[in-house]
This record gives structure tokens, sequence and C-alpha cells, in this order.
């Protein structure tokens, strides 16, 4: 089978083991455009199940992963990932701002799900904020301030203390955002929504560049 949304090169298939749903992607260097863009020669989502990292995933969050197995040698090595059927609850909206998207729903008790984690890596958290922005402004919810209050909410309840840092990492993700997204931006415009989109992303970024020039001046 191939999802409507899917554009990576990898494949899946429905499978039912005891009688319980699951779904199963398969993925290579030579099949999948994203893993060879990103330069990942050696599966890094594969690693990082074998460290034991998606295990340390918060309770709030549910990754659906079952079992990895990789099977074939350097280059043409495939990953297959076998996860849990959890589509019934990624095509359901509701108020909150995890709520909706190909790879990520929510649960009838609360928590979120994340398929297919991806670009596994240290990082500043306000990047992922704005890649979720970037990429689901179609189906998000609720406003983009909204998305970035509950994040940055759910930040100080689990002990983060954002003052000082959130809005600078903030105002710099964005503008990191639009240089790696901004083609697709603007090729999104041309009605009402898509020069909304566009110009909320330039006006953040314009933002961040005067930041960085009253810091730095010259």
């Amino acid at each position: 089978m191939q999802p409507i949304d899917a554009r990576s090169g990898s494949h899946f298939e429905r499978v039912l083991i005891d009688g319980q749903p699951h779904f199963l992607k398969v993925l290579g260097y030579r099949t999948d455009w994203i893993m060879r863009v990103t330069g990942d020669r050696d599966q890094r989502t594969f690693r990082i199940w074998q460290a034991g990292l998606l295990h340390r995933f918060p309770a709030e969050i549910d990754h659906t992963v079952v079992a990895m197995a990789r099977d074939g040698d350097g280059l043409d090595a495939e990953l297959g990932i076998l996860m849990r059927d959890v589509g019934e609850w990624l095509a359901h909206r509701r108020r909150t701002a995890a709520s909706r998207g190909p790879d990520h729903g929510e649960h009838p008790d609360g928590r979120t799900i994340l398929v297919d984690c991806a670009y596994p890596g240290s990082g500043p958290p306000c990047w992922d904020l704005v890649w979720y922005l970037a990429l689901n402004r179609a189906r998000l919810p609720v406003e983009k301030a909204e998305v970035i209050a509950q994040f940055r909410a759910a930040l100080d309840r689990r002990g983060w203390d954002t003052d000082g840092w959130f809005d600078q990492q903030l105002a710099l993700c964005q503008l990191a955002m639009i240089s790696a997204f901004g083609w697709e931006r603007a090729l999104g415009a041309g009605d009402a929504a898509g020069d909304a989109e566009l110009d909320w992303w330039q006006q953040r970024a314009l933002a961040a560049a005067r930041g960085l020039d009253e810091a730095a001046p010259g």
C-alpha cells in the first residue's frame, strides 16, 4: 500500500499479528530519497531504537513502535519498522495543538501519538516546534500562537524554566525555518490562506533578523 501523503519512497504494509492490526514501514538508502538527502547512511532510526531512546519517551507520548529489524548490509540494507496501527486516532480533529496530521494524533485518553520519528539527534526544542508549524499549516486545529503557548506550557510543566531563552530561541528557529522552507511557503502562496501563511513567516523572520542586527550591529 502507499499512503496518499507518502513521498519518501518507502513502502508500507498493513499486517495482523494475533488479531491486532499493525503497520509496517520498510525503507532503505537506495529507495528512500529523504535518507539520501540527509546523508542517513547508517539508518539513524534503527540506532536510536537499539540505544533504547524511544523507550525513554515520556508517558504522555506514544511512539507506537513495536519492533525494528534490519536486513542486508551497507547502503543496500533495508529497515523494517513495525508499529501498532493507530490510524483511527490520526484521523480525528481535536482542539489541541498536537491533534491531527499524517504522523501524529491523539488517543482518547489524551496521550499524543508520534509516528515515524525522523531525523533523530540533539537540537533546540523550538526547532521541532517550528518544523511542526511549517509542515502542518492546513491541519492546525488552533492558531499558531496557541500552538506555541501550549508547547511552552508543556515544557514548564515538565520542569523546564523557559524564562530567558525561549523567546530568543523561537525567533532564531523561525528565521532558520523560513531559510529552509521559504521556497515551499512561497510556492504555497497564491490564495488568501497561502499569502497569509507566507506573510506570517516573513514577519517573524524579519523580526529575528532585526534582533540579530541590534545584538551585533555592523
